[in-house]
């Protein structure tokens, strides 16, 4: 099983050993004429191919393990890094690429949106106006996320930010006081 023609690394030597999978952070979508648009959020590699490759490339993208690498499919998409070895943990290496942009002083600034229940209604707005108060979970995950990151700043500034954010002061409380 060989990626590319010529000598490869022991990394990637390692890579073919573990497998492979897609990569969580590919996105697929359709052009005007049916064209398949591949993009990595992670790596912002974006990648168009025409209507018949459609099938072909979601194939590959499926079950890469299955698939000849050596064919030029395979191998055109990893070297965009539309895969990744099986024992890659995606969420780690993007969170340490998140925290390396996080400055070590300063003013950890958060909008928090409580409840989608707006009261503007602005034209162009995508809301649906569901009335969905915060979950619980979310509630939890900004807690930990504070916690996490605090001791790297100086400050912590919220904002509330909704059409009437006060109609959840039990989560505004909540927050507030958990991170106060």
């Amino acid at each position: 099983m060989l990626i590319a023609k010529g000598d490869i690394g022991t990394i990637k030597r390692k890579q073919i050993l573990n497998g492979y999978k897609a990569s969580r952070f590919n996105i697929f979508s359709e052009g005007k004429e049916g064209q398949l648009i591949l993009f990595n959020t992670y790596t912002k590699k974006l990648v168009q191919f025409p209507s018949h490759a459609n099938g072909s490339v979601r194939d590959v993208l499926k079950n890469p393990d299955a698939t000849e690498q050596e064919s030029d499919l395979f191998g055109f998409l990893f070297e965009r890094e539309f895969f990744v070895s099986n024992s890659s943990d995606e969420f780690r290496r993007a969170d340490m690429v998140h925290q390396e942009t996080i400055p070590q002083e300063g003013t950890l600034s958060l909008i928090i949106l409580p409840n989608e229940d707006c009261n503007f209604r602005c034209t162009y707005c995508y809301e649906s106006f569901s009335k969905n108060f915060m979950k619980e979970s979310v509630q939890n995950g900004i807690n930990n996320y504070i916690r996490k990151n605090i001791k790297k700043y100086a400050r912590l500034h919220v904002e509330w930010f909704g059409g009437e954010p006060l109609t959840a002061v039990p989560i505004v409380e909540r927050l507030s006081k958990e991170n106060g």
